[in-house]
């Protein structure tokens, strides 16, 4: 129990956390874009990135909306254990493309979100072949899905390019930031993990201490049936001989004493 509170406290932080980083990259992105069309820098802007950013408003409105509809999937099936194996299938399904969304949304500035799927899903499900489908599929979204690598295949703008219109200590302390909070959500990921393991492992144990207990108890009541079937035999036994004794030895001692007498009157009459 005390493991399944740690593993609950973890999961609260990781979420509190990845939101945090999504406003981070969202407030970012936003305001800097203001600031440009403010200072009008637009042009030098553009003549860096050489690319036409999407409207400032829909990054934190996607992300943020898709993260929303991420903890209610997740806040509802712990709410309501769905044992029906589809149905995991199903939200299974769900949250990694809701995971895949926020990625997409931010950019593929982030992807340590889908660490958070990754350890919900692994603590939720039981199956091993889905659970290491699921572990290949995010672990594949979480090295993959960053900017630097897919920056060949997609429109948006680095956000080195936004980070570039801060002056250097406003750089130095973004990206300090940055690395900060994406160290934390991974650190978290790896204490969640190793407390699910050893929360199994020791569940594990406990459970093969059960069995051998119950085996011993098995085998003591099969041992107790044994004696009570030979004190039911010894029963009946002293039941017989006593009805034996009682019945028909006495029948018998009547028997042999009317045949004596007989013999004596047989003398006399």
């Amino acid at each position: 129990m005390k493991t399944e509170q740690k593993l609950m406290s973890i999961a609260t932080v990781m979420f509190v956390l990845n939101f945090s980083i999504l406003c981070f990259y969202s407030l970012i992105c936003v305001t800097t874009t203001f600031r440009i069309c403010d200072t009008l820098g637009a042009h030098d802007f553009l003549t860096l990135v050489r690319q036409i950013p999407r409207y400032p408003w829909q990054m934190p409105v996607q992300s943020l909306s898709l993260y929303a509809l991420l903890c209610i999937v997740s806040f509802f099936k712990i709410s309501r254990p769905i044992e029906h194996f589809p149905l995991r299938v199903i939200i299974c399904v769900t949250e990694i493309a809701l995971c895949a969304g926020i990625i997409c949304s931010l950019d593929f500035y982030y992807s340590g979100v889908a660490l958070l799927v990754l350890a919900d899903l692994v603590h939720y499900i039981r199956s091993n072949k889905l659970r290491l489908c699921n572990i290949v599929i995010l672990s594949l979204m979480f090295a993959f899905g960053r900017y630097d690598i897919l920056a060949q295949f997609t429109e948006s703008i680095a956000f080195s390019a936004y980070l570039s219109y801060y002056n250097p200590m406003t750089q130095s302390i973004f990206t300090g930031l940055e690395s900060l909070m994406v160290c934390a959500n991974i650190l978290l990921f790896v204490l969640y993990m190793i407390l699910l393991f050893t929360g199994q492992k020791e569940e594990n144990a406990r459970i093969r201490k059960l069995n051998e207990q119950l085996n011993q108890a098995n085998d003591q009541l099969r041992d107790y049936a044994v004696n009570m079937e030979r004190m039911a035999q010894m029963r009946e036994r002293n039941r017989l001989a006593r009805e034996i004794h009682d019945t028909l030895g006495h029948t018998l001692t009547g028997i042999i004493m009317g045949a004596d007498a007989g013999l004596a009157l047989l003398d006399v009459a």
